[in-house]
């Protein structure tokens, strides 16, 4: 048993290292909603029930997807290019 000044965080636990401070990703395509004017998205997706959008997966990634219709969801992570900078205070 660990005690709590030497015991392991997360990232240790996860990735057998020491830590994991930053990490970048790279897309894989775009997502595409119907939505136009950022004041009337809807920041909840329980107010836009029914409303479909689409992802483009860029031709290099698709052979990697091809099997993903037999799960029943998928995580996007995703960024707002346009939305400008935000500052926290």
């Amino acid at each position: 048993m660990w005690g709590a000044s030497d015991a392991p965080n997360l990232a240790q636990l996860r990735f057998g290292r020491l830590t994991m401070e930053t990490f970048s990703f790279k897309p894989i395509g775009i997502i595409f909603t119907p939505y136009q004017d950022p004041q009337r998205t809807p920041i909840q997706a329980a107010a836009s029930l029914g409303v479909q959008g689409r992802i483009q997966i860029f031709p290099e990634y698709q052979e990697s997807l091809q099997d993903l219709e037999g799960f029943s969801h998928l995580i996007l992570i995703y960024v707002f290019p346009f939305a400008g900078i935000i500052l926290c205070k």
